[in-house]
This record gives C-alpha cells, sequence and structure tokens, in this order.
C-alpha cells in the first residue's frame, strides 16, 4: 500500500517464486502485500515466474535477467525506472 501511495505512475511487477507452490498461490499472496492498493490496481501488472527444477538445484541461476525483461515488456510508458526488491 505504501508503495502505491509513494509512486503514481504505472507499476510493472515480476515475482519470482522457488516453492513447490503454483503460480496462482504466490500471485496470490504478492497481491496481497497491496493490500490499500485497490484504487492503484489499473496501474499495478503482475507476472509470475516458478523456479525451473533447474533453477532449485542451483541457486547460482537465478534469472535475473529474464525477470528484469518480463518486468519491462510489461512496461506501457516510454521511460522506465528499474529496481530490484526482495519480499521476505
Amino acid at each position: 500500500s505504501e508503495y502505491c501511495q509513494r509512486w503514481p505512475g504505472e507499476i510493472s511487477l515480476v515475482v519470482y517464486g522457488t516453492g513447490s507452490w503454483g503460480e496462482e498461490d504466490f500471485l496470490t499472496e504478492t497481491i496481497e502485500k497491496f493490500e490499500g492498493c485497490e484504487d492503484s490496481m489499473e496501474r499495478l501488472t503482475i507476472t509470475a515466474r516458478s523456479a525451473t527444477e533447474e533453477e532449485l538445484k542451483n541457486p547460482e541461476l537465478f534469472p535475473i535477467n529474464e525477470l528484469r525483461n518480463l518486468a519491462i515488456k510489461n512496461v506501457k510508458t516510454s521511460h522506465y525506472l528499474c529496481l530490484d526488491i526482495d519480499f521476505w
């Protein structure tokens, strides 16, 4: 909620899940983190990406470039600010 209040523009968010749960579960969990942003949901694009079996076996294969490119792909403006944020 604080993120939406502080940033008035579009938000393209990629969620990367490493658990055994499916994309729908961590997508729902991420959306819940944005409670209080109901008036901003039209500005928010969320893309979910699950870890592959190979990535789970070797954490050094974290697909940072792929995740960044997924977020950029969903940008609806001519300019963007790329941030890497970890939620725990």
